[in-house]
Parts: C-alpha cells; structure tokens; sequence
C-alpha cells in the first residue's frame, strides 16, 4: 500500500477545509505540504488539485499574480495527466481572474474553453459555472439580453443538477439584471 499518496491526499483535503472556512493561512501550510509529497511521488494529478487549491487561496485574498500563476500550474499539470475536470476547473478561474482585471475578451475566451471541455466530457456543475460567468460577463459588458440568455441556461442548469446554492446565485444574478433593466416586476420575481 502507498500510504504516502494517501498522506498527500489527506492533506490536501485539510487545504480544502481550512479554505472553506476562510482561514487561507492553515490552507496554504496544508496544501504546501501536500504538494511535497505529491512532487516526490511524481503524482502530477494530485499536484493539479493542489495548485488548483492555492490558486483558489490567492484568488480570495485578491492576490491575483500569484493566483493565475497557480492556475496555470494547475492547468499544464492537469492537461500532462488528462485530468478534464481540473482542466475546465482551472480555465474558469483564470478567466475569472481576467474578468477582474477588466480584459473581457480574454475572460470570454476561458470561459468558452472551460464551458467546451465540460459539455464534452458531462460536466454538468461546471457547465452552468462557465455559463453563470458568461452572463455575467455580458451584463458587466451591457449586453443584458446575452445576460439573461446564458443566465437562464445557468438556471435551468443548477434546476436539474439539484444544486440549491447555484440555484440561488443564479436567481439573484436574474434578479440584478433586470433591475438595472429597471424592469422591477421581473427583478422581484427572482428576488423572491
């Protein structure tokens, strides 16, 4: 048995914690110390998820530099290994990186890559994600009709998946673009 996979495993769940509960500092400890023993066992996936997981750190902490410098490593790591999941996963926070930085176009782009390897391979949650950040994208760009569209699919997306919390962002995301619409009857609709 290979107790030390599991040992690095075991770790990087105590990273995902520890950034669940917004305490980035522990994350960061328990991460790092799973990418050392994932390194040492040349375990490129678990070394995906891990760069993954401090890219998501960083990303909370409006660190962005170091942020899409972990998805990258967290993408070239997980396309060595054909890990599809982490792929999409990780073009969607780097296009969400760039979404913050004001460059549309290239954020659009990530996105889209991230939607095509989800539809795919059936990757449903992270699907109506990339299609959640498109409309976004489109109601920060003024297109409010694109919005509402990619919004709707995001919706009926999360409605099928079960996923609660997804239906609530989704709702709220509606609610937001039909006030800016000054379209009150509708944006109460999905506010309540």
């Amino acid at each position: 048995l290979n107790f030390k996979a599991g040992e690095a495993e075991s770790l990087r769940v105590l990273g995902l914690y520890y950034y669940s509960k917004s305490d980035y500092p522990s994350a960061l400890e328990f991460y790092e110390k799973a990418i050392h023993i994932s390194d040492s066992l040349g375990d490129d996936n678990a070394l995906a998820l891990c760069y993954l997981g401090i890219g998501n750190v960083y990303r909370k902490q409006a660190d962005f530099p170091e942020s899409i410098n972990f998805y990258q490593k967290a993408l070239k790591k997980a396309e060595k290994v054909e890990n599809l999941l982490c792929m999409s996963q990780s073009m969607g926070n780097i296009g969400l990186i760039y979404w913050r930085r004001e460059d549309y176009p290239t954020a659009q782009t990530y996105f889209e890559k991230s939607y095509d390897i989800a539809e795919a391979n059936g990757f449903k949650k992270e699907m109506s994600n990339a299609l959640n950040n498109i409309g976004l994208l489109h109601y920060f760009l003024d297109d409010h009709k694109k919005a509402v569209d990619y919004m709707l699919q995001s919706l009926k997306m999360d409605e099928e998946l079960g996923d609660s919390s997804g239906v609530s962002y989704s709702y709220h995301n509606m609610g937001e673009i039909y006030k800016l619409k000054d379209d009150y009857k509708n944006a109460m609709t999905y506010y309540s």
